[in-house]
């Protein structure tokens, strides 16, 4: 009878991202990047917990919920560009190409 209210909600979709969560942790590929609206993105951590953040005018994203502040750092590794978002004691390196919003969208 019970079996029925424990019903778990299905996996979000979305691009897979490394991570750093907590104090001192290295960056794993183990969170997740979902692109909600054009105005919204939701970055899943492994432990179910997430930040849900709007883009605001010129891409700059913000908290959605008014918790801790973002800061913004170039990762500088790789091809493309990356952008290393410190959230708390949280980091999430994100390509830049995931961020970018066109005109058609």
């Amino acid at each position: 009878m019970l079996a029925g209210c424990l019903d778990t909600s299905p996996a979000p979709e979305g691009l897979p991202l490394e991570c750093a969560i907590g104090p001192g942790a290295a960056f794993d590929r183990a969170c997740l990047l979902e692109t909600v609206s054009v105005d919204e993105v939701v970055l899943h951590r492994p432990d179910g917990g997430f930040r849900r953040l709007i883009r605001e005018k010129g891409n700059r994203l913000v908290p959605a919920d008014g918790a801790d502040a973002i800061r913004v750092l170039d990762s500088g590794d790789g091809d493309e560009g990356e952008r290393i978002f410190l959230i708390g004691d949280e980091q999430y390196r994100v390509p830049d190409s995931a961020l970018r919003v066109t005109a058609n969208e």
